[in-house]
């Protein structure tokens, strides 16, 4: 299993902390620093390789980070959408937050699915994953659940440029997965 190098950005001490202890927990992941704002993550990623750099949004220098970090290639979309998921609060140790992100990459690969989220996609994350497809459904709806009960609404709206979701207005499973879906593919035209 290939490891990822990770550089969290976030003013906030308490929710870098968690964010390490998080990203800690996957076997595959590897924390190489911490930053409270862009210019010193700017500075500790010219001294240490990362693969990924995750961004406090919400922080006082947040355009100019946004400006220094490229968009993803083809084969960054993964970690791409697993920092959006991170970024929304979907723990990843919630087996729906797998099966979002799986969701989403399945439905990149072929955007129809998205119209047929019960028949074809939820069936064929099952079968990849050895499991039902309502098992796939409920750990996905749990997620979102977990997601705004943590209040990271204002994140979404931040990621996708406008209004989509509100804190009484929780998306269901399919507009969630359409929403990422489309948030990625803004990125991919944009460069």
């Amino acid at each position: 299993m290939e490891q990822i190098r990770i550089l969290i950005t976030d003013q906030d001490p308490q929710r870098r902390s968690l964010l390490r202890a998080s990203m800690e927990a996957q076997p595959n992941l590897i924390v190489v620093g911490e930053a409270s704002n862009s210019q010193d993550a700017m500075q500790l990623l010219s001294r240490k390789a990362a693969d990924m750099l995750m961004i406090d949004l919400t922080g006082p220098h947040a355009e100019s980070s946004v400006q220094s970090v490229s968009a993803p290639a083809e084969a960054d979309l993964d970690d791409c959408l697993t920092s959006m998921l991170l970024d929304l609060g979907i723990p990843p140790h919630l087996m729906g937050f797998h099966y979002l992100r799986e969701a989403v990459l399945l439905t990149l690969e072929d955007r129809s699915r998205i119209r047929r989220i019960t028949k074809v996609l939820y069936p064929l994350l099952a079968q990849r994953c050895g499991t039902t497809a309502s098992c796939v459904e409920r750990c996905i709806r749990h997620a979102i659940n977990v997601a705004w009960c943590r209040g990271r609404v204002d994140m979404l709206n931040k990621m996708l440029g406008c209004r989509a979701a509100t804190s009484e207005d929780r998306p269901a499973s399919g507009e969630l997965i359409a929403l990422l879906v489309e948030s990625l593919c803004h990125l991919q035209r944009k460069h």
